[in-house]
């Protein structure tokens, strides 16, 4: 890797992070991909999001803001190793993000006094991290596109996209953001760029933990055995690696306007056949890698989604089903909104026939097997999507009272399916007529 840019969060009081608004422009391309002939052909850059966050409307800025980009996002588990597995199946996305430390591990912010004034330093972890893979980093005129697309990420625009501009500090010099009040304690340590960083992955943190539990159990006496038994468990095998599931065929976690996202239908049908639900609607970028044929760790198949969705199960007529996902896809800001072709909504159960404007996405038509979908007809109804934002916002506007929201994740989803029950995913299904 490559170009390495970090910011970092200063303290626990970010409950607000990452909920600026943006609306959604000019800048989505040609309409009616799949009826009129192309235009010149975009260049493509995938982006994994370390979190749907981003969604708000860190995405459409970068949209807006590189019209010549066909961006495909994913939503990436919050792990450095999630990007082991893409390397692992030769698959890195060109720009990687990862956030981490989560909020609740942010308490471990502090100051640190010494002997005088000016020894006092403050303690603070890096909070988003960015980085381009080596691939397709041959080819000067892209270098330069991705390396322009990670300036822009941390630049002031783009920071003030990321955190509303009020509760991070900036690493650059040439940006500046206004800290909410709360932060004021901060002001004199960032002024004398006395702030220092502390790094750590999440297998020394895993280590560090079962030698402190051995220490406690009496397992081990001295430094020097603490220290052997650390070395020795980072040396040996990592817990989660053995092969618990086999998947015999790869879906691609890419949309066409002929096929939509393969990979995302594949698990929308699978969570629509085990959950026993008529219909299921979630964004394809939920999916946050191919479907890799071949043998799988249980950690892996975690990497395969997203962990921070849920599920909303509801009862719905036909014609309410028409206008949840009408207004879905008239979002343009918040965690669920459509910015781009990757963060376009799979359906299983019944298709969508959309068309692509200036402006957004517009629906047309709903159909179940071809037929128009019957409006006065009752429906089990699953939409998958953050709970407290997307869910709750549809839910709200569409007056739906009665919203079941305990039920499994997609990662749940897919152990059940492919470790518990020794099964394959459900073969995909062409959902979307894109024009």
């Amino acid at each position: 890797m490559k170009k390495i840019l970090t910011l970092l969060l200063a303290v626990a009081m970010a409950a607000t992070m990452l909920t600026g608004c943006a609306g959604q422009n000019a800048n989505h391309g040609t309409a009616g991909e799949n009826s009129t002939p192309q235009t010149e052909k975009k260049e493509k850059v995938v982006v994994a999001c370390w979190g749907n966050q981003m969604l708000d409307s860190y995405t459409q800025y970068l949209c807006d803001l590189f019209p010549e980009v066909e961006f495909e996002f994913v939503l990436a588990t919050n792990s450095t190793d999630y990007y082991r597995f893409r390397v692992d199946h030769d698959d890195m996305p060109d720009i990687l993000t990862v956030r981490r430390f989560a909020l609740k591990d942010a308490v471990l912010l502090m100051p640190y006094f010494g002997q005088t004034e000016k020894d006092n330093w403050y303690l603070t972890y890096p909070a988003f991290q960015i980085a381009a893979s080596k691939k397709g980093m041959d080819d000067p005129e892209r270098e330069k596109l991705i390396l322009d697309i990670l300036t822009a990420m941390v630049s002031q625009d783009g920071q003030e996209h990321i955190t509303a501009g009020k509760n991070m500090v900036p690493y650059n010099k040439d940006v500046t953001l206004e800290l909410l009040p709360e932060l004021d304690n901060l002001k004199p340590y960032i002024e004398e760029n006395k702030l220092y960083i502390r790094l750590a992955s999440n297998d020394m943190f895993r280590i560090s933990r079962d030698v402190v539990q051995m220490i406690l159990n009496g397992e081990v006496q001295t430094a020097q055995e603490a220290l052997t038994a650390f070395n020795n468990e980072l040396a040996g095998e990592e817990p989660g690696t053995q092969i618990v599931a086999h998947i015999h065929t790869p879906y691609a976690n890419e949309f066409t306007p002929e096929h939509g996202n393969q990979a995302a239908s594949a698990v929308a049908n699978t969570m629509r056949k085990l959950s026993g639900c008529d219909l299921v609607l979630l964004q394809g970028c939920y999916v946050a890698s191919d479907i890799y044929a071949g043998d799988y760790f249980q950690k892996d198949l975690g990497y395969l989604a997203y962990n921070s969705g849920n599920p909303g199960l509801m009862e719905l007529t036909g014609e309410q089903v028409y206008a949840f996902v009408e207004t879905t896809l008239s979002l343009t800001d918040g965690r669920g909104a459509v910015c781009n072709d990757s963060t376009l909504y799979v359906s299983s159960g019944f298709e969508m026939d959309i068309t692509k404007t200036d402006s957004g996405y517009t629906l047309n038509a709903l159909t179940i097997d071809g037929k128009e979908m019957d409006r006065n007809k009752t429906y089990s109804f699953m939409a998958y999507g953050d709970v407290n934002w997307y869910l709750n916002l549809v839910t709200e506007k569409l007056g739906i009272s009665e919203v079941d929201t305990t039920g499994p994740r997609m990662p749940e989803y897919l152990t059940q399916r492919l470790v518990e029950e020794g099964g394959q995913l459900e073969a995909p299904t062409d959902y979307i007529i894109l024009r």
